[in-house]
C-alpha cells in the first residue's frame, strides 16, 4: 500500500487505479478486427497468401504481434496517468479548475477540422500571487536557457512519459530513466 499523507496523494492514487484498471478490458487491434478471438486471427493469418508464405502465420510471430501492440497500449497508459497526475498537481496546488488548467483549440489541417489541446496550462493572471511568482520565476529561469529576454504571460505544456534503456550495468541489469518534457 503507497504512503499516502494527503488528500492529493489519495487523489492521485486514485486516479492512477483508474487508468491501470482500463488496461483489464485492453483486446489487441488484430484481434478486435479479427472479431475478438485469437484463433480467429491465427485462421485468418493463415488464409493471407502473403503472410503464410513468409510464416508470418506463426505462433511465434502471432505472439510478438500481440506483445507489441500491448506493449504499445501499457506505455500510452502510463502516458495517460503522467499526464493527468500533472493536470491534478496543478489544480491541487495552484488552486485551480479543471477547465482553468486546459486549453483547447479548433485548427484546420487540410480540408479537416481538427481539435488541438494541451495537457496543462497555466495563465498567468488566474494564479494566486504566491504561485504567480514562483512560476514566473522558474519560466524565466528555463526561458533564459533560450534566450536573453524572455516574455512570459502564460505555459502551455505538453507533457511525455519515456522510457529509456541504459546500457547494462556492470552486474548485466539494465537501468531505466523516467522523464518528462514541457515548454513554457
Amino acid at each position: 500500500m503507497p504512503d499516502i499523507q494527503d488528500e492529493l496523494d489519495q487523489i492521485l492514487f486514485d486516479k492512477i487505479l483508474e487508468h491501470l484498471s482500463k488496461i483489464n478490458d485492453y483486446v489487441p487491434g488484430p484481434v478486435k478486427k479479427a472479431g475478438g478471438v485469437k484463433t480467429k486471427l491465427v485462421e485468418r493469418y493463415a488464409q493471407d497468401p502473403l503472410y503464410s508464405i513468409f510464416g508470418l502465420d506463426s505462433a511465434e510471430y502471432i505472439a510478438a504481434t500481440l506483445a507489441g501492440g500491448t506493449v504499445t497500449s501499457v506505455h500510452r497508459k502510463l502516458g495517460d496517468i503522467y499526464e493527468d497526475t500533472v493536470t491534478t498537481i496543478f489544480v491541487h496546488r495552484l488552486g485551480l479548475s479543471y477547465e482553468e488548467v486546459s486549453y483547447s483549440a479548433s485548427i484546420t489541417s487540410g480540408d479537416a477540422a481538427e481539435e488541438r489541446s494541451a495537457d496543462a496550462y497555466l495563465q498567468f493572471d488566474k494564479l494566486r500571487p504566491e504561485d504567480r511568482s514562483r512560476v514566473e520565476q522558474w519560466c524565466q529561469a528555463e526561458l533564459l536557457k533560450l534566450t536573453s529576454s524572455p516574455k512570459v504571460k502564460l505555459i502551455g505544456s505538453e507533457w511525455r512519459f519515456a522510457i529509456a534503456m541504459r546500457p547494462a550495468t556492470a552486474s548485466g541489469r539494465k537501468r531505466m530513466r523516467r522523464w518528462g518534457v514541457t515548454s513554457c
